[in-house]
C-alpha cells in the first residue's frame, strides 16, 4: 500500500474565512492525501504576535511532499494597462518559496479563472508546476485534477527513484 501524500495549503486569508481551504482540505484527504493548512505550523506558537514566519516556513516546507497554492482573485492589480483579479502578494511569495523549497515538480498552482498570473509563470507547466484553473462554481472538478497531478508526479517520481536505486 502507497503511503498517503503530505500537502501544505498556502492560501489568502479570505480563502479560510469563506471556507474554501476546509474545503478543499476535506476533499482532498477523501482522496487519502493529509492536507495541512501552512498557519497550522503556526497554531502552538507562545507569541503568535512575534512568531518568525520565514525561518520556520523554509524549514517546514521541504518536510512536505507538495505544496498547493490556491489562488482567488481576491486583489486588484494594474498591468499590461488593464486592472486585473489578482492573487495576494503572500500568496505570490509562497509559490516562490515553495519552488525554491520542494523544486517546482513538487509545486501545484489552483488558481482561479479570473486571477492574473505574472508573466515569468505563464509557461509553468513546461517548468514543473502544475497551473490547474478553476470557476469558483466548479472546485469539485479541481480536487480532481489536483489529485491526478499528485498521484501521476508521484508514480514518476517513484520510476526515476527506482531506476537510480538499481
Amino acid at each position: 500500500m502507497k503511503r498517503k501524500q503530505n500537502l501544505i495549503i498556502f492560501s489568502a486569508g479570505e480563502s479560510v474565512r469563506n471556507g474554501s481551504v476546509d474545503y478543499l482540505k476535506e476533499k482532498l484527504s477523501e482522496k487519502n492525501i493529509c492536507c495541512r493548512d501552512w498557519r497550522e505550523l503556526f497554531k502552538n506558537a507562545n507569541d503568535s504576535e512575534h512568531i518568525a514566519l520565514l525561518p520556520v516556513l523554509m524549514k517546514k516546507i521541504p518536510t512536505f511532499d507538495f505544496a498547493l497554492v490556491f489562488a482567488e482573485g481576491v486583489d486588484s492589480t494594474f498591468a499590461h494597462g488593464e486592472t486585473q483579479r489578482s492573487m495576494r502578494d503572500n500568496v505570490l511569495f509562497e509559490l516562490g518559496m515553495s519552488i525554491a523549497s520542494l523544486g517546482a515538480e513538487r509545486v501545484i498552482l489552483l488558481a482561479q479563472d479570473n486571477v492574473h498570473i505574472p508573466d515569468d509563470l505563464a509557461g509553468i507547466g513546461k517548468i514543473g508546476v502544475d497551473c490547474i484553473r478553476f470557476h469558483e462554481d466548479e472546485l469539485d472538478e479541481s480536487v480532481e485534477a489536483v489529485e491526478s497531478s499528485i498521484v501521476r508526479k508521484t508514480e514518476l517520481f517513484e520510476e526515476v527513484e527506482a531506476f537510480f536505486v538499481l
